[in-house]
């Protein structure tokens, strides 16, 4: 059985991608985020894996973004609106 060629997006393609899953706008940013996490973070959970396509560009999975949906999180009183993860399997 051949093997299934995995695919894989620059970083605004993923972007878009998530965007038109998540019903708002995602930044490259935060998909930057969602494969590296946070320098704050003490567990670093990967979400999106990643390889690279040169020294400064790297590519994001296809497959793991699209078993992620971006929720919009309401206003608090402290600040604007902030975006979290959620995985669907």
């Amino acid at each position: 059985m051949a093997k299934k060629k995995e695919e894989w997006l620059t970083v605004r393609e993923a972007a878009e991608l998530l965007s038109e899953r998540s019903g708002h706008t995602i930044s490259p940013n935060y998909v930057r985020y969602l494969a590296y996490g946070s320098k704050k973070d003490e567990k670093k959970y990967v979400k999106v894996r990643t390889k690279p396509l040169d020294g400064r560009t790297m590519l994001y999975s296809r497959a793991d973004l699209e078993k992620i949906t971006v929720k919009q999180k309401e206003p608090t009183k402290k600040g604007p609106a902030d975006d979290s993860t959620t995985q669907s399997q």
